[in-house]
């Protein structure tokens, strides 16, 4: 990275906080648990158990071997319970049968969680033959008969009832087996889990720091289930003589001695019962209650009446947008507003929304997560949950939407007005071949028969850029690749030419080659069809090159719209300028420069503020400003923003958000530019799988990573760039010893010392990672001081200085040490991943790993983190090995990229000369794909449009594994054909430093 200087870090704002700092962690557990009114009540029926079976005996004055003088007789005064056939006083044999009960019960669920809880755990954590070892063990056990296995092993025990309960506990032991190694195998491939393991915790310490915190709640559950079945097999064993025996009394025996007169005598025979009803309830109770209370992040759902909040102005009625609605409006949306029903409140997700879409215009609802984009567009469609609150008016031409029945919404979900969801995996249903679906969707609108169905969907398959659509027609979503089932989910959408097409983040998490497949079927869906698309996103570059009008969506609230072009050049709302100006951009050196990020985060919509809601944001804001919202109105043709002080947002420009730098050069770490701080030499990676028995797949061989070799020197960031697939994640998991390499090494430290990839685990401080997602990566039941912490527990290095330690890096990541108690569900996404930049500091690495830090992350979220790593960079001089499909990203922080294809590093060079003069075609479609954030650079940049998929890694061909895609493949000549299908070009150096595989790159003048 360049040395430069960075803005500095506004905080983020966060959520209320549960429990304040230093307040112990009983005291969070036992105010969670009290705001649950059943395991609160669960538990005082069960401490009044506890209570009269245990202390009863001896204060109740009959003693339950005791005659009455008046021999057997109903309920009355002196013998509540009455008495039986030989006048023993009931209730007092209740009270010491409910205490023998309650042993036996309690034995039951700390046996059954005990030996199933470590049971599950190994066989999740192991896996592999040790996992099907222990799971055909539970399987076997659980097979056998409860009853009939426990009469046989109690047969024998002369009634004993803590033997009972060891042999019920051990018999129910498998139910929770069975759960816990579920959730393991879940957690073990958590990023939480995976960063104690590269940090070289020990299995035992990943057991009992991460693994069971988390199954703590399931295990809990599956104890009281326990106690209530281990309640109901003693009754049952009593009842049949196997179980509790005389002198000796328990709750199940009682009933079976009272069986006969359950007729003549009923309290003598359902008053036991009441008893073994409540322990059953009351425990699991209060399971549910601790499994609630041991998970910080489960809060009590607000009920009653809804949360007073401001109403946003509305424009004038029938002037959407501030000004007239385009001729030919299809659909149009006025004063749209939808309240959300939540744990911590009713969300206010939508306030007062106007907009309208004309016939074939493209429109793109833009904006940060939680501003409300996504909700419009279920509200329209009408699939909000029933409990939303929804108002104003959607009118699809002259038919009103909103309030509609299902039956009428279904004949216009589909036909004219269709939704294309943001996960293409979850909208196909697995159990029927793409072709069915689409025709599924064509009959039920047309009356055609199945076979013109099915050949309309061939047809549709073939409009949207899928090759071999017959073929295609009759596979399974899950044997297409990512971009080839949101081409299916578009087809869908245009089958029945709808009016409108809605398409809620269509290129999310789809690589920039796909993005661009998948925007180029979009067009052509809209150009078959004639339909308006309303295109959701939170991309600004798909947005600026695919729509012609552009909404800024706020708090919920519309705060600018217009021409996307005028929208993009000259911005008059705040925080558009802001949004723009905090994006890296692919098409322009960094030059040293910093982002300039938008400060703090957006308000609460359970309580949304009485002014504007940037506000607090604002570069510009005045008092009046926060005293009153304001409406949004129009500032020219086709133009409208709800800013005070637009004119002066126009003035400042880029200028509006200036970069407010730090002066870190006399805090900078010395450094050695030469240095070699981790070095990768012809490293291989290969997963053997087995298909299963069902599986026409056999054994099969995974080629992951392919010979990468490359050096990362101090302070130096290397960035790794390609497709999903390519094998980037991978090699981070074998250069962190996660996984095994299949050859090749791994020397840290600039010699032959260092530790190779794959070796013995321990204690390591040279390398660490950052993980993409900042919700998973931190462990949710650890407060962040302790996760921080975690590393230098495992180093032992956790005394004074090292507490000193944590809240040094705490300051340094830009957080305060004071909120080291709180749990990791109290921080905003973007302090989430500063939490877990910190805890990789933590035992000063060498190397810090980063796999996709920042795709997670809103666009002015991400540029605090990029500017915390560049400053961070500086001051350490830690090197960083950058993991990114993002080459806007890539392009403001690497020194030196590396872009691998199908496993194999395909070119490598300055960052600067690749972004310029790209050599190898799949770089130069990598980048020509990227999208600026500004249309009229789009227009001018060159366009490489990839044809078909990835070879599979499984098959990788032969020769040179990129020529079923490469555009220049078809234009060289026969021979040059033979060479590229039978000899895989060697890596060589075009320039200095400029490594490329590829038999004919391009010149280095093409771009």
């Amino acid at each position: 990275m360049n040395d430069a200087p960075t803005p500095t870090v506004l905080p983020e704002a966060t959520g209320p906080r549960a429990e304040p700092p230093g307040r112990p962690a009983g005291a969070g557990l036992w105010r969670r648990f009290r705001r649950r009114p059943l395991a609160v009540g669960g538990l005082a029926v069960f401490g009044a158990l506890l209570l009269v079976s245990f202390a009863g005996p001896a204060v109740w004055p009959y003693d339950p071997q005791e005659l009455a003088a008046s021999g057997s007789g109903g309920p009355s005064w002196q013998h509540p319970f009455g008495t039986d056939e030989l006048g023993h006083d009931w209730l007092a044999l209740v009270l010491r049968g409910s205490r023998r009960s309650i042993q036996i019960a309690l034995t039951i669920a700390l046996v059954s969680m005990v030996v199933g809880t470590l049971w599950g755990a190994i066989a999740g954590l192991h896996r592999g033959r040790i996992d099907a070892v222990m799971m055909r063990v539970t399987d076997l056990a659980l097979m056998l008969p409860l009853l009939v296995v426990g009469a046989v092993l109690a047969g024998d025990g002369g009634g004993s009832w803590w033997l009972l309960g060891l042999i019920l506990g051990g018999l129910l032991s498998p139910v929770v087996a069975r759960v816990v190694r579920a959730q393991v195998l879940s957690l073990r491939e958590r990023e939480f889990v995976l960063a104690a393991r590269a940090q070289g915790a020990s299995r035992t310490r990943i057991i009992v720091r991460h693994l069971l915190p988390n199954v703590a709640g399931t295990v809990i559950v599956a104890g009281t289930l326990a106690v209530a079945a281990g309640v109901l097999a003693e009754t049952s064993l009593s009842y049949l003589g196997f179980g509790v025996r005389p002198p000796d009394t328990s709750l199940g025996l009682l009933i079976s001695d009272s069986a006969v007169a359950a007729t003549t005598r009923p309290w003598l025979f359902y008053s036991p019962g009441a008893f073994i009803l409540l322990i059953a309830l009351s425990v699991n109770f209060v399971g549910d209650g601790l499994r609630d209370a041991l998970d910080p992040r489960r809060t009590t759902r607000v009920r009653g009446r809804d949360e007073e909040g401001t109403t946003a102005p509305r424009t004038a009625p029938g002037s959407p947008e501030g000004g007239e609605p385009p001729a030919g409006a299809v659909l149009t949306v006025t004063g749209l507003s939808v309240r959300l029903i939540s744990d911590e409140g009713v969300v206010h997700a939508v306030r007062g929304v106007d907009w309208s879409v004309a016939a074939g215009e493209a429109v793109a609802i833009v904006g940060e997560s939680g501003s409300g984009k996504s909700a419009t567009a279920l509200a329209v469609m009408g699939l909000l949950p029933r409990s939303a609150r929804v108002g104003g008016s959607v009118r699809l031409r002259d038919r009103e939407l909103l309030g509609a029945g299902d039956r009428e919404l279904s004949s216009v979900r589909g036909k004219r007005v269709s939704l294309i969801p943001q996960d293409p995996q979850m909208a196909l249903n697995p159990a029927f071949t793409v072709g069915d679906q689409i025709a599924e969707v064509i009959r039920a609108h047309n009356d055609v028969s199945r076979r013109e169905a099915r050949a309309a969907a061939v047809d549709l398959l073939r409009t949207v850029g899928i090759g071999s659509p017959e073929e295609r027609a009759r596979q399974y979503p899950h044997e297409l690749s990512g971009g080839m089932r949101q081409r299916v989910v578009i087809a869908v959408a245009m089958a029945n030419d709808p009016d409108v097409i809605i398409a809620d983040e269509p290129t999310t998490a789809l690589d920039v080659t796909v993005q661009e497949q998948v925007l180029e079927a979009l067009r052509l869906a809209r150009a078959a069809t004639g339909a308006a698309l309303v295109l959701i996103t939170h991309d600004l570059g798909v947005a600026a090159g695919a729509a012609d009008r552009v909404l800024v969506m706020y708090a919920g609230r519309v705060v600018e719209s217009g021409p996307t072009e005028e929208v993009f050049t000259a911005p008059r709302m705040p925080y558009t300028a802001g949004l723009i100006g905090s994006l890296p951009r692919v098409d322009r050196s960094p030059g040293g420069r910093p982002l300039t990020p938008i400060g703090g985060a957006p308000p609460s919509l359970v309580r949304p503020p009485r002014g504007c809601a940037f506000a607090p944001r604002c570069p510009l804001a005045q008092d009046a400003c926060r005293t009153a919202e304001p409406p949004l109105g129009a500032v020219g043709p086709g133009r409208a923003v709800a800013c005070l002080r637009s004119g002066e947002a126009a003035a400042a420009g880029s200028a509006l958000f200036p970069a407010t730098t730090v002066d870190g050069a006399a805090a900078g770490a010395e450094r050695e530019a030469d240095r070699v701080v981790l070095e990768v030499r012809e490293l291989t990676k290969t997963f053997t799988g087995r298909g299963g028995v069902l599986s026409r797949r056999g054994r099969h061989m995974v080629y992951a990573v392919r010979g990468v070799s490359f050096e990362l020197r101090q302070g130096e960031t290397l960035a790794i760039a390609g497709e999903s697939g390519c094998g980037k994640s991978t090699l981070a998991r074998v250069i962190l010893g996660l996984e095994p390499a299949t050859g090749g090494s791994v020397l840290t430290g600039g010699d032959a010392t260092g530790r190779r990839a794959g070796g013995a685990g321990g204690p390591r401080t040279d390398l660490q990672i950052v993980f993409q997602d900042p919700f998973a990566s931190l462990d949710p039941r650890m407060p962040v001081r302790e996760s921080v912490a975690e590393p230098l527990r495992i180093l032992r290095r956790h005394d004074a200085r090292g507490r000193a330690r944590v809240e040094e890096l705490l300051r340094l990541v830009g957080l305060d040490p004071a909120d080291g108690g709180r749990y990791p569900h109290e921080f905003s996404g973007g302090q989430r991943q500063r939490i877990a930049i910190a805890r990789a500091l933590a035992p000063e690495p060498s190397v810090l790993i980063l796999d996709e830090p920042t795709s997670a992350l809103d666009a002015s979220v991400q540029a605090g983190v990029l500017n915390l790593l560049r400053r961070l960079q500086r001051e350490t001089g830690v090197s960083y090995l950058f993991i990114s499909h993002d080459l806007a990203v890539i392009r403001h922080v690497a020194d030196r990229v590396a872009v691998m294809y199908l496993g194999r590093v395909v070119e490598s060079a300055p960052a600067q000369r690749l972004f310029e003069t790209p050599l190898h075609p799949y770089t130069r479609a990598l980048v020509s794909a990227a999208r600026p954030p500004d249309p009229r650079a789009q227009r001018a940049r060159p366009r490489v449009l990839l044809e078909g998929e990835a070879p599979s890694a499984m098959a990788p061909p032969r020769g040179c594994p990129f020529r079923s895609r490469c555009p220049r493949h078809a234009g060289l000549s026969r021979t040059e054909q033979r060479l590229c299908a039978e000899s895989a070009p060697p890596p060589a150096e075009r320039e200095e430093h400029h490594v490329v595989a590829c038999h004919y790159p391009g010149s280095p003048g093409a771009a």
